[in-house]
C-alpha cells in the first residue's frame, strides 16, 4: 500500500464519519426521537433498533453510491 493510496483510503473513511455525523443529527431522526422516548420501554427498545437500522442502511447505500463508480 503506498502513501497515496492511504491518503485516498482515509479520505473515504473521513467522509463517511462526517455522513454519520450528520444524519445522525439530522431533524427528522432527533424529531423521532423525541416522540417515541417518553412511551413504554418496548417502543423504545425497538425504536431505537428501528433508528438504527435506518442508520445502517443509509450508509450502506451511500457508501455504494459513493464508492461503486
Amino acid at each position: 500500500m503506498t502513501d497515496g493510496d492511504e491518503s485516498v483510503q482515509q479520505k473515504k473513511e473521513r467522509r463517511l464519519e462526517m455522513e454519520k455525523k450528520r444524519l445522525a443529527s439530522s431533524e427528522v431522526v432527533q424529531d423521532l426521537h423525541r416522540q417515541y422516548t417518553d412511551g413504554p420501554e418496548e417502543i423504545r427498545v425497538g425504536f431505537t433498533r428501528l433508528l438504527l437500522l435506518m442508520f445502517l442502511i443509509k450508509m450502506q447505500l451511500t457508501f455504494q453510491h459513493r464508492y461503486s463508480r
